[in-house]
């Protein structure tokens, strides 16, 4: 988005925040990541038999590129330091007027990761809109 123009240097930095704040909140490793996108992948390009021993070796090679022991995934320690988000969009989303907050029966079978981003858009919403007081 930066490179194009669509987003602020802060604010691409930012969502890259966002995104290992929203993976440290949904798994516990980079292999938990990949048996997610593995298996999330797998479902969505199911193809039938004819594409599934294409798909098994595209499937061990992606795996070895991201985890293997020169993998892009394991270069970078799950669990080292990390700057916080600031929510640079959902703040661009507010000035629209287009925040989108949980009703209490879906923030009440939400994930972590969905109640974090509902407090963070509360806290941006007009009161009129349900904003500020977040559910806990």
């Amino acid at each position: 988005g930066a490179g194009l123009g669509w987003l602020s240097e802060d604010e691409a930095w930012d969502t890259l925040a966002l995104v290992n704040r929203a993976l440290d909140l949904s798994y516990s490793s980079w292999n938990e990541v990949w048996d997610a996108f593995r298996t999330t992948r797998w479902l969505w390009a199911a193809e039938g038999k004819a594409q599934e021993a294409t798909n098994d070796l595209h499937e061990r090679n992606r795996g070895t590129f991201l985890l293997g022991p020169k993998g892009l995934w394991t270069a970078i320690p799950w669990d080292a330091p990390y700057p916080a988000p600031r929510f640079l969009l959902l703040d661009a989303i507010a000035s629209m007027g287009d925040l989108r907050l949980l009703s209490p029966q879906k923030w009440e079978r939400s994930s972590a990761w969905e109640r974090e981003l509902d407090n963070q858009s509360r806290s941006r919403a007009p009161l009129s809109s349900g904003g500020k007081p977040t559910i806990q």
